[in-house]
């Protein structure tokens, strides 16, 4: 989603697609493709509208489009088609309030689970919760897992085997320095380091999008006292992006990475660091698991090298299928270096393998990620149209 402040914890934010008529135009969008084609694209816009007015979008065929506003004063939809080139008008139109939510999220004991559709999309792990004979320094929260796909079968893993402090989809930062001594935050059974949930800050859901916004830290354990060395935000969002049998599920991940002292956090140049995927346990045998990345390279040929996305899959319970994380244009050193692990199901985006840098006060560290789950084999044809319409989104002016 792009970065919008959300509604306050529990709250809804609702347009009209059903029910009374709409009774006053409100105002008219141009919206115009640009040179790609455009199938279900997801457009937030500025809506400056008092915020106690329900509204919905009609085209001009006279249909009418979920609209959800929010708490920043802009406003998102579903863009379901529109040509290379061309213009589409809309009017948005005053309507009455309507229960009606495409997407959802409850908090379920530890976690929040985000649906769309009446589909489970993802759930984020708010305390992590350990699986049996799992020692304790491995226990963390503030990560994405399970990721579903549209039928409902789990590609992401957690506290794999091989790997413990694997969680799905997650951040952490591998050879770093912080008030002139090194912190491992990746590795966490170095007891230098790690990140946690801190606090769940505000929820939303609607017709067209659900979500969060969370607070993580990056807790430096090496002296009397843990201390936060970094503070982090995420904001995490999904859509209804069909309104039946979607082909793929989204899932929009912001994060905003702050100095939490007057102390910078430099990041030393290593081989792995940054946001990371972990893939279903099935995938944990080599053969049984495909990567590829948007420049079309595998596993063994993709790593090291930059990737716009990179996606994962595999059979899971016989079922083939997948996921991709894409990479936003805007992101630090982008298209990020890919690390490809040869022999577990994990990639990262790694900009730390490209020499290091440093988190300083005053100047946040941003990124932004897409996840797209999927049934079936990979369409790298498909997954690079979404890569294309997440970096270059319609155009919207409004009248």
């Amino acid at each position: 989603m792009a970065n919008h402040p959300t509604a306050p914890t529990g709250a809804s934010e609702h347009a009209n697609v059903g029910g009374a008529e709409p009774r006053e135009r409100l105002g008219r969008i141009a919206v115009r493709a640009g040179k790609l084609d455009r199938n279900h694209s997801i457009v937030t816009f500025p809506l400056a509208l008092d915020a106690a007015i329900a509204v919905v979008l009609r085209d001009a065929s006279g249909a009418r489009l979920p609209l959800q506003r929010h708490a920043d004063g802009t406003a998102t939809f579903i863009l379901k088609s529109l040509g290379a080139g061309k213009e589409a008008a809309f009017t948005i139109e005053r309507a009455e309030a309507s229960t009606t939510e495409g997407t959802n999220i409850v908090e379920r004991g530890k976690t929040l689970e985000l649906s769309s559709g009446g589909r489970t999309v993802v759930r984020f792990q708010m305390q992590g919760e350990l699986p049996p004979g799992i020692d304790a320094v491995y226990l963390r929260g503030g990560y994405l897992h399970p990721l579903l796909t549209p039928a409902g079968v789990q590609v992401t893993g957690d506290y794999s085997e091989s790997h413990r402090h694997h969680h799905g989809i997650w951040s952490a930062w591998t050879r770093t320095r912080f008030n002139d001594h090194a912190i491992d935050f990746w590795n966490m059974d170095d007891k230098q380091g790690k990140v946690d949930f801190q606090g769940l800050e505000q929820t939303f859901r609607g017709p067209v999008v659900a979500g969060f916004r969370a607070r993580l830290a990056h807790f430096d354990l090496l002296g009397a006292e843990p201390v936060v060395a970094l503070d982090e935000q995420w904001t995490v969002s999904t859509y209804q992006t069909h309104e039946k049998s979607p082909p793929y599920l989204v899932v929009d991940l912001d994060s905003t990475q702050r100095a939490a002292t007057t102390a910078p956090l430099l990041l030393e140049e290593y081989t792995y660091g940054g946001f990371a995927l972990r893939g279903h346990a099935e995938w944990d045998d080599p053969p049984n698991v495909t990567f590829m990345t948007s420049e079309g390279l595998d596993r063994t040929s993709g790593d090291g090298q930059k990737g716009r996305w990179c996606s994962i899959g595999g059979k899971v319970d016989g079922a083939m299928v997948g996921f991709a994380m894409l990479g936003h244009p805007t992101n630090f050193r982008a298209p990020q270096t890919l690390r490809l692990h040869p022999k577990h199901p994990y990639m990262a985006f790694a900009p730390i393998k490209d020499g290091p840098f440093t988190i300083e006060p005053g100047k946040p560290y941003v990124s932004r990620f897409r996840i797209v789950s999927f049934d079936g084999p990979l369409d790298r044809g498909l997954v690079e149209r979404l890569w294309q319409d997440y970096a270059t989104p319609p155009e919207v002016t409004v009248e």
